[in-house]
């Protein structure tokens, strides 16, 4: 005879689920809004720190085919922002949030 175990009725909706609110090492570098990312865009101080960070600007490059000249001019590096790939998003939302801690270079 085969055991078959008494169930105890309906699991519950979160059962086995992260509940809300909780740091499960999420991914929240691209849960960055475009709201969010436009008023980073717009601060020259911020601005100023990316083309700063060559671990961004690396990313940048490496996703874009692109070597940087190290003085592109603002609006070519803009547009070159609005063509961020999975891993220079992440490192930008890295360093928006020590930005907004005040743990940028001075």
């Amino acid at each position: 005879r085969k055991w078959v175990p008494r169930m105890l009725g309906p699991l519950p909706p979160m059962f086995l689920r992260i509940p809300p609110g909780t740091d499960a090492r999420i991914d929240l570098s691209l849960e960055m809004d475009d709201d969010r990312i436009a008023t980073f865009l717009q601060n020259e101080e911020f601005m100023a720190e990316l083309r700063w960070n060559q671990e961004f600007m690396a990313a940048l490059d490496s996703e874009q085919g692109h070597k940087s000249k190290g003085h592109d001019d603002e609006a070519d590096f803009k547009e070159r922002l609005k063509n961020m790939g999975k891993l220079s998003r992440k490192k930008f939302a890295q360093l928006s949030r020590m930005f907004s801690r005040g743990g940028s270079r001075r």
